[in-house]
Parts: structure tokens; C-alpha cells; sequence
């Protein structure tokens, strides 16, 4: 980064030292779960997941040249389907069990090779009433998918992102507070439907730190739904002919 570049950063991190603190305080574990292993290499790539539910689908969003994790979930979970997408690459780099791979990315809405996550729900028939999981790893551009597909991530069970707050173009938007802003809001809708059980800072990208806490550009995060998924299977409809209207809360 040059070095006028830097300096601005420096300053605009010393003014809005409040809103990062206000995002760092979304990031805290919220839930504390039991159950959990790690999938995935020793370096980047690798996610804490709750394992305390079978799953039936994992969506993997950005691969380029690492399945350890894809590989660890389908082997810890050998009846479950593994989908996976990038648009970066021609093939997965190794072989995969159940899986199919496809060379597209995930965007906030369908366009040429990107497609959004309704679509891809649509395209593969994944049913909501199934465990479904979704790691996504896709260099910035999580922030819009979670902004115009929420309704459609929430009717996953479990998901693993790795959140970039500062940008890889070099535009760097996050210059003005509304983009840092509009991450804190997103934040906090995701919330109300997801619980933090795992938060781990990626040491990779700069670690920012403040007078009295850490700020990562780049974080790893673990997020389980607030429906208890095991109550999918133990509650049945009363009259099999009517909707069912149980929201598993």
C-alpha cells in the first residue's frame, strides 16, 4: 500500500474508531456450543463447524485450490451431497466424493457466470426442509450476497464465511463510514436469525490494532440458525392435508 494510502487509512481508522468497536462488539461469540470439529488444513481454508447435526447438503462457495474442507465434511459426513462452485478455476483440484462442481460464482443476483442464491437453491433442488450447511469464502463479495439473499441464507442450518472488511480492488471504498455502516447493520440482521459459535481472526491480512481491542480485516466466523434443526424432524404436522405453519422457533 502506498504510502499517502496508508496514512489515510490510518486516519480514517483514528475517526471512526467507534464503529469499528460497534462492529467488533457484533463479532463475540454468542452461543457456545458443545460439539464441534475443525475441517480443513492447518492454514487458511479450515472452518470450526457444530457437527451435533447430520447434514444433508453442503452449498461451497470459492475453492480455488484447496478442498481440505469440502474433503473433511463429506468424509465426516458420507451421506451428504457437496456442491461446489467457483468461477476462478476450470476443475476441482482433487478428487470429491458426492460432489459436483460448477465454474460459477455467487453474486447478488444471476448474471452471466455468476448466479445468486436463489437460484442455485432452485438449480439444485435443495429442499428447506433438509440440514443444509454453506461455507463461503468469496473475497469481499460476501457483503452483497448477505445483503440481497438473506431470506434465502436463513433457511440454512449452519454456514462458515470468512468476512472481508477492507477491500482487494483497489477502490477502497471502506474509506466512507456508510460502507462500514452498512456492514454494521448487516451484521446485526444476520443476527437475529444466526448465532456466533466460533469467531477466529485470519493473522494472514493486517490485525488493526486499537487502544483497547482488535479489529481483523479479515475473520473467519461460524454461524448456527436459531431454529433448533433437530425440531424439523421430531415435530409432524397435525393434518398432513394443510400447510405446516411450525416456524421451529
Amino acid at each position: 500500500m502506498k504510502y499517502y494510502k496508508r496514512k489515510l487509512l490510518s486516519f480514517h481508522e483514528f475517526i471512526f474508531k467507534g464503529l469499528y468497536r460497534k462492529i467488533y462488539n457484533e463479532l463475540l461469540v454468542t452461543s457456545r456450543r458443545e460439539n464441534l470439529l475443525r475441517f480443513g488444513r492447518d492454514q487458511d481454508g479450515g472452518y470450526v463447524v457444530d457437527v451435533s447435526i447430520e447434514y444433508n447438503n453442503l452449498l461451497s462457495f470459492g475453492i480455488a485450490d484447496d478442498i481440505s474442507f469440502e474433503t473433511d465434511f463429506v468424509n465426516h459426513y458420507p451421506n451428504c451431497s457437496a456442491v461446489c462452485y467457483d468461477p476462478s478455476i476450470e476443475k476441482l483440484p482433487g478428487p470429491l466424493k458426492n460432489s459436483k462442481f460448477f465454474k460459477i460464482g455467487l453474486a447478488k443476483k444471476t448474471q452471466k457466470n455468476y448466479f445468486s442464491l436463489n437460484d442455485i437453491i432452485i438449480s439444485q433442488n435443495i429442499d428447506p426442509h433438509l440440514s443444509n450447511f454453506i461455507k463461503m469464502d468469496i473475497e469481499g463479495y460476501e457483503w452483497e450476497v448477505i445483503e440481497h439473499n438473506l431470506n434465502d441464507l436463513i433457511t440454512f442450518d449452519n454456514f462458515v464465511l470468512e468476512f472481508h472488511f477492507y477491500e482487494r480492488p483497489p477502490n477502497q471504498i471502506f474509506l466512507f463510514p456508510f460502507t462500514l455502516y452498512k456492514r454494521l447493520k448487516l451484521l446485526r440482521k444476520l443476527k437475529m436469525h444466526f448465532d456466533i459459535y466460533n469467531v477466529h481472526f485470519n493473522n494472514a491480512p493486517r490485525i488493526i490494532k486499537f487502544s483497547n481491542f482488535l479489529f481483523p480485516e479479515c475473520v473467519e466466523i461460524s454461524f448456527i440458525n436459531k431454529r433448533n434443526p433437530k425440531l424439523k424432524l421430531l415435530n409432524k404436522t397435525n393434518d398432513s392435508n394443510k400447510e405446516d405453519y411450525q416456524s421451529y422457533l
